[in-house]
């Protein structure tokens, strides 16, 4: 997504003003300048009273998987300043990180795989599926 491209229009408004819940899922992709701007749109809808209540934002992604979407081949510098861990507002947001595995559950030496696969020490050994 694209912020130049998230411009304010009736039907989003309408949306937003009825909403209770805005879910970001797979937030990582996002760049910087997108996840200000959905802020300041938020900020921006209350404060012309466009909205009602306020709205949760739920936010979901983990940072061990995704990068924010880049063209090109940039440096890991330049993925870390237009991920959203570098924008001001991000040191507002409430966290809630999940440790326990859930989707793993069933099978721990999978969860264990993935788990090491995220940690980025997981390297050359293939996990065989039953």
């Amino acid at each position: 997504v694209d912020a130049k491209h998230c411009q304010p229009n009736v039907s989003r408004q309408f949306l937003l003003k009825h909403a209770r819940l805005l879910v970001l899922d797979e937030l990582p992709f996002l760049n910087c300048e997108t996840f200000e701007h959905i802020f300041t749109y938020l900020r921006d809808l209350k404060r012309m009273n466009k909205v009602e209540h306020p709205i949760i934002v739920l936010a979901c992604g983990d940072f061990r998987q995704l990068a924010p979407v880049m063209t090109g081949n940039p440096s890991q510098s330049q993925i870390f300043e237009n991920s959203i861990l570098s924008s001001p507002k991000w040191k507002g947001v409430k966290q809630t990180i999940f440790k326990d595995l859930v989707l793993q559950a069933s099978d721990p030496e999978y969860g264990s795989f993935v788990q090491r696969l995220g940690d980025g020490v997981e390297h050359s050994t293939v996990y065989e599926t039953r």
